[in-house]
């Protein structure tokens, strides 16, 4: 629409979206020659979705069993070992929550 001639304000209205969001589309595809997300440099997740409900469903069967135990039992992306840390922030994202024990 705007390569036709269109404002950008007459494009948001069109499309019922907020104008900031048509500008922004319209700086990333100048800049970049497209609108999709770009390659980024972020660590790959060490588990699939797949393992990452595997987690979740094991808490659930025991809510107090440990993250290191889990974490042991559960072999990540390319047999790899995932850390206790990994176990929580899966949780974490589940809403769930691992017991520490004192």
């Amino acid at each position: 629409m705007l390569t036709v001639g269109m404002s950008t304000r007459a494009v948001a209205r069109e499309l019922n979206v907020h104008l900031s969001t048509i500008s922004h589309l319209l700086r990333r595809f100048r800049e970049f020659g497209s609108i999709y997300n770009q390659p980024h440099n972020r660590r790959a997740r060490p588990t699939t979705p797949a393992q990452d409900l595997h987690i979740q469903h094991v808490h659930l069967q025991d809510r107090l069993r440990p993250a290191t135990r889990t974490a042991a039992e559960t072999v990540g992306v390319h047999n790899q070992r995932i850390s206790a840390q990994d176990v929580r922030n899966r949780l974490r994202e589940g809403h769930l929550h691992i017991h520490r024990s004192a």
